[in-house]
C-alpha cells in the first residue's frame, strides 16, 4: 500500500537496497530485520503478535500457508519518523521535493527484497494494522520476485488491488478479517458513487497516476476499486493466474500482450464485465444490496487510511474519497 502503500515503482531494485544499506549509521538511522535471520516463530493469532519480528515471520509463513507462496528473502527497515524516512528516500533516487510529499503521505514503501516503514506514523496502531501494511508491502516485494527482480510495466491498479487482497488473505488465516466481508465493503464504497466518476483502468496504469489519484479526490476509494477489480479477476480466472500475470513481466513490457495471455481475455473486455459486476443496469440487478455497515475492522483500516497518515477518525467522517 498506500498507504496508501504506493510503492517505489521508478527505482531500480538495487539502488534502493544499496541506499538503505548505506544509511545504516547516524542519526536515524532504520531497524533492520531480515527474513533470513530472525528467530521469532510465526503465531496463530494476531494479539499473539509481540513485535515485528513475530510479525514479520508470521505474515510470510501466512502467505506460504494460505496461498502457496515460495518463500523469498527480504528485509524490512524501520525508521523513526519521517524525516528519516525523507531522508532514505531522497538516498534511493527521489527527487528532494517527491521525496517531501511522499514520505508525508506514506507510511510504507516496498521494492525488491526490501520494505521501508516509518515506524512513527504507526506508534498507536494495532498490530492487526500493522501486519496488514506489512502483508501489503510483502505482496509488492513479491510482484518484484515474480518479475525477475524488476518492476516492469504491469498496471498499478493490479499491482495495488494484488497487494490489499494478498493481506485480506493473511489477515483472514489469523481470523482478523475476512475476504467476503472486504469484498462487501469496497463494493458498498464504490456503489455510493456514480459509476462515471471513478477512474477507468488506464488512468491507473503508472506509479504517476496513482499517486496523482491518491492525492486526489478519489482517495483513498481507488483502493476499493483496485480491490475489488483484483477479486473480482482472482474469482473470475483463479490465483495462480494473477501470479502469472507478474511473471510474464520478466520476459516482456507488453502489458496488453501479457493481460491476455494470463487471463484468456482483453483488458478491455474484463473492464466492462467488472464495471457491470460492480454497478449492475436495472434491467439486470438482482436484490438490493443493502446498508453496509461501517466498523473499524481490518478492512476498514485498509480502505481509510491503513497506509497513509490519515486518520480513520477523519476517514469514516466524511464520504469524499480522500483516505488514500
Amino acid at each position: 500500500m498506500a498507504l496508501p502503500a504506493l510503492l517505489v515503482r521508478h527505482l531500480p531494485p538495487a539502488a534502493l537496497v544499496l541506499s538503505v544499506a548505506a544509511c545504516g549509521a547516524g542519526r536515524g538511522s532504520p531497524r533492520v530485520l531480515s527474513s533470513a535471520t530472525i528467530e521469532a516463530n510465526p503465531v496463530a493469532r494476531v494479539e499473539w503478535i509481540g513485535g515485528w519480528d513475530s510479525a514479520m515471520a508470521t505474515a510470510i509463513a501466512a502467505m506460504e500457508r494460505e496461498l502457496g507462496i515460495p518463500r523469498f528473502e527480504v528485509s524490512l527497515h524501520l525508521f523513526p519518523g519521517r524525516e528519516a524516512f525523507e531522508a532514505a528516500l531522497v538516498r534511493s533516487g527521489y527527487r528532494s521535493d517527491f521525496a517531501r510529499d511522499t514520505a508525508r503521505t506514506m507510511t510504507a514503501i516496498g521494492g525488491s527484497r526490501t520494505v521501508l516503514v516509518n515506524e512513527g506514523n504507526l506508534v498507536a496502531a494495532p498490530w492487526e494494522r500493522r501486519l496488514g501494511l506489512l502483508a501489503h508491502e510483502l505482496a509488492h516485494s513479491l510482484q518484484y520476485e515474480l518479475g525477475g527482480g524488476h518492476r516492469g510495466t504491469s498496471d498499478q491498479w493490479l499491482r495495488e488491488g494484488f497487494a490489499e487482497w494478498i493481506s485480506v488473505r493473511v489477515l483472514q488465516g489469523l481470523d482478523a478479517s475476512s475476504l467476503d466481508q472486504s469484498r462487501h465493503h469496497a463494493l458498498g464504497r464504490l456503489r455510493g458513487r456514480k459509476r462515471a466518476a471513478l477512474p477507468p483502468f488506464e488512468q491507473m496504469v503508472t506509479f504517476p497516476q496513482w499517486v496523482a489519484l491518491g492525492q486526489g479526490p478519489h482517495g483513498g476509494v481507488v483502493y476499493d476499486l483496485a480491490f475489488a477489480a483484483v477479486d473480482f479477476l482472482i474469482r473470475r480466472h483463479g490465483l495462480t493466474r494473477a501470479v502469472r500475470y507478474f511473471e510474464l513481466f520478466a520476459r516482456s513490457p507488453d502489458r496488453a500482450a501479457n493481460f491476455r495471455a494470463a487471463f484468456g481475455e482483453d483488458l478491455a473486455d474484463f473492464e466492462r464485465a467488472f464495471r457491470a459486476e460492480v454497478w449492475p443496469t436495472r434491467r439486470s440487478a438482482g436484490p438490493a444490496q443493502g446498508t453496509f455497515a461501517w466498523r473499524k475492522s481490518t478492512r476498514s483500516w485498509m480502505a481509510t487510511g491503513l497506509w497513509n497518515t490519515v486518520t480513520p477518525e477523519r476517514c469514516s467522517s466524511t464520504s469524499s474519497g480522500e483516505c488514500g
